[in-house]
């Protein structure tokens, strides 16, 4: 077995390992409830299987793998409703539920796989054998780019009224950069495609156009996703402390130095409250604390249980409550007390607030008005 080794191959790589890793990452955030992040899960899956095939076909692997064949033209069907799902989602708080409506947004999908499906459990030998360019495949790949033309239509149609109207949040504003990194791809793949039937050689290049498309949008999409999840960075602290734990045996901290530092570290907390900024990060608050940062999380780890970014939500969840039981701050809104407590989006402070305290913040509001 031969394997082509390119620059479109080491590309294609990465961007399938990257949409793998957070399309996983993204499955193990909680609470389940949130289905946006599940469906950006599977549009990041999606990417990946896509890529995967490009990879494939780049590196000259078909004969190994026959059964990647054509999996580019059933997939993309999936593009246009996971986008405008997604987008949807973003929109609604609290986020809907799937219904039947959506999914009748999948129908196209599901006569495209009816279609292709005695080719799909057909032989690797046949596929192989058979897999050509044809007047069905071209009218498939047309169809595919109609299908998801009409949804960057939609999509524009929507962001463009909201932005209009100033009710762009900034979770869509973020989504709307990715969105416009495929849209403007997608056009110019289906530009170049077109050169096909003029005769002009430079319709091959079609396919590595669209597969760099998917690899540009999968790192906008991933960069997107950290941006609009606190419990996504929060869950990847987790996982890096966890590596460095072992390390800790080496520490050169004792008993008596580890609750020093946590007595001010509480103090500093409580006094100057840098919680307050949601900038914050662990560099910053162990530099006001004079201590790396390594063994500020170490402490914080081994003497509360909790890492940077829970400690800080623990205590702005806290600021909160007093805030709340404050008379004087009744005529302000839950999410304008969220802000001057550090918290940076809504999802992330209804998150933390139930997490910390069992209600969410509107009942625990209501207990103390009543």
């Amino acid at each position: 077995m031969t394997i082509h080794f390119n620059f479109w191959v080491l590309i294609f790589l990465m961007a399938c390992f990257q949409g793998l890793f957070l399309s996983t990452s993204l499955l193990f955030i909680k609470p389940q409830e949130y289905i946006n992040k599940r469906v950006l899960s599977v549009l990041l899956l999606v990417f990946s299987v896509i890529l995967l095939e490009e990879l494939i076909q780049e590196a000259g692997l078909y004969p190994s793998f026959p059964h990647f064949i054509k999996v580019s033209t059933l997939l993309p069907f999936l593009f246009g409703p996971l986008l405008y799902l997604y987008f949807i989602y973003l929109s609604s708080s609290p986020p809907q539920k799937f219904t039947f409506k959506h999914w009748l947004h999948f129908l196209p999908f599901g006569i495209a796989l009816l279609w292709h499906l005695p080719f799909y459990i057909s032989s690797g030998g046949y596929k192989l054998a058979s897999f050509q360019i044809s007047t069905e495949l071209l009218a498939w790949i047309y169809l595919k780019f109609s299908h998801i033309i009409i949804y960057i239509i939609l999509i524009t149609s929507k962001l463009l009224a909201l932005r209009s109207s100033n009710q762009l949040n900034p979770k869509q504003q973020w989504f709307a950069i990715g969105f416009s990194v495929f849209a403007l791809g997608t056009v110019a793949t289906y530009l170049l495609f077109s050169l096909y039937w003029f005769e002009v050689s430079w319709w091959r290049y079609a396919d590595q156009l669209g597969g760099l498309v998917m690899v540009v949008t999968v790192f906008a999409l991933s960069f997107v996703a950290v941006k609009n999840n606190e419990e996504l960075t929060a869950q990847w602290a987790r996982v890096i402390e966890q590596v460095k734990t072992p390390r800790y045996q080496n520490s050169t901290l004792t008993s008596s130095d580890k609750q020093t530092y946590l007595q001010k570290l509480h103090q500093l907390l409580q006094t100057q409250k840098p919680f307050l900024d949601p900038k914050l990060n662990l560099a910053a608050l162990a530099h006001m604390l004079h201590i790396k940062p390594h063994l500020l999380s170490q402490i914080m780890n081994e003497m509360t249980g909790k890492n940077f970014y829970e400690l800080m939500n623990q205590y702005r969840v806290e600021e909160v409550k007093q805030k709340l039981k404050d008379p004087n701050q009744q005529n302000k809104t839950l999410l304008a007390i969220a802000f001057e407590s550090g918290f940076n989006n809504k999802t992330s402070f209804n998150q933390a607030f139930k997490e910390f305290t069992g209600v969410t913040p509107s009942v625990f509001r209501k207990s103390i008005a009543s």
